[in-house]
């Protein structure tokens, strides 16, 4: 018989997560994703929600009646502008384009690795803040299982979860000590961005997970997203979550 539960069973968390920042210029050949954080100190494994169907904008849905007692649905939208400025608000639907399909959580003990290091937490809230309107590729592992814990650098995690997400709940500062952050992203629709393929590399997108030194640290190339293509971007752009299993 063959031995299924060693690769068949998640037993250990991944301490790391991913955000890219989405570029949208209408469609057009400028569109990017921007590596904006690799977070690689997190407290609590990731954790992503497939919201069904039924239950889309958090239960808020138009329902419309067919002849033969069948019923079309379609999530509500959850439109809230500012009075004052008429901005867009992000409530915790996720705003405008919210897709009412999935969430992400992750909560970080540590400011995030970035192009430009940060000089402390408190640098790294105010970035955060910044660019908190902003839409984001979002990935996190799905963890390991005792076939890809493995010894030293033959660590990989089992596959990894996607989402086009904006951050939902508020950045509360102060509120922990020692240091952690909660982030919160609804899936989002981005149907006009142009991005259809995308190859992360060990070099740049890559996180070595620290371990204790050179014989114990996992590599950066044993911790990179599974590339995606056409299909996945075409599922993405739709504010669905996917997965992908690592080979």
């Amino acid at each position: 018989m063959a031995l299924e539960a060693q690769k068949n069973m998640i037993i250990k968390g991944s301490p790391v997560a991913w955000m890219y920042k989405l570029t949208d210029s209408e469609g057009s050949a400028s569109d990017a994703l921007e590596l904006t954080y690799r977070f690689d100190n997190l407290n609590t494994q990731p954790v992503a929600k497939f919201i069904s169907a039924g239950n889309a904008a958090g239960g808020e849905n138009i329902d419309i009646a067919r002849a033969d007692g069948g019923i079309w649905r379609i999530a509500k939208e959850n439109l809230v502008l500012d009075l004052l400025t008429e901005n867009q608000v992000i409530d915790s639907g996720g705003g405008a384009d919210a897709s009412g399909l999935g969430e992400i959580t992750i909560v970080t003990n540590e400011a995030p690795i970035a192009s430009t290091p940060f000089e402390g937490w408190t640098a790294f809230i105010a970035d955060l803040i910044a660019k908190k309107d902003d839409k984001f590729l979002v990935i996190i592992p799905t963890g390991y299982s005792a076939t890809r814990t493995g010894t030293g650098n033959s660590q990989k995690p089992d596959g990894y979860i996607y989402m086009i997400g904006k951050i939902t709940n508020d950045i509360e500062v102060g509120s922990s000590v020692p240091s952690s952050l909660t982030i919160t992203f609804a899936a989002q629709k981005a149907s006009d961005f142009g991005v259809t393929t995308k190859t992360f590399t060990s070099a740049t997108d890559g996180i070595k997970i620290k371990r204790g030194g050179t014989n114990y640290d996992i590599s950066a190339d044993k911790t990179v997203p599974v590339a995606l293509g056409s299909t996945d971007f075409a599922e993405l752009i739709k504010g669905k979550i996917i997965i992908k299993a690592n080979a």
